[in-house]
């Protein structure tokens, strides 16, 4: 398997100095609970979560002014789109996390993978596997 095949791009993807505030209908109706933090040549900065943003919408003042850098984490790692993923699953057990960054070879953000898009791959490639064999 590849991990090319394995990345999620569904995530929100938010500029640094971008007004939250103009992206909350997207972030609210996002099926996730990360966004993406980029620069504007695409370069991964960091994640935000989104009930972060969420706590800060309702008690911050100048909520209207708020943007992704004042919110944004620095990744635990960082997964390259090239990474086989045995060395993938090796950080997600190393750091004990289900969802994990992946950048190309210049560091520009492609999306992200997670254990459960891995073990469904694998599932669905053993089933059709078996198939054969019956």
């Amino acid at each position: 398997m590849k991990l090319r095949y394995l990345v999620e791009k569904d995530y929100v993807q938010l500029l640094e100095d971008e007004l939250l505030s103009l992206r909350m209908p997207e972030i609210l109706k996002s099926q996730r609970n990360i966004c993406a933090v980029v620069d504007a040549r695409g370069d991964f900065k960091g994640l935000v979560y989104v009930e972060e943003i969420f706590s800060e919408m309702m008690k911050n003042p100048d909520k209207e002014l708020l943007t992704a850098h004042h919110l944004v984490h620095t990744a635990l790692k960082l997964v390259n789109i090239n990474d086989d993923l045995k060395s993938v699953l090796g950080k997600m057990e190393e750091d004990r996390v289900w969802v994990l960054p992946v950048v190309d070879s210049d560091n520009n953000f492609k999306g992200f993978v997670s254990k459960t898009s891995i073990f469904n791959k694998y599932r669905a490639l053993l089933m059709r596997q078996a198939d054969y064999m019956s």
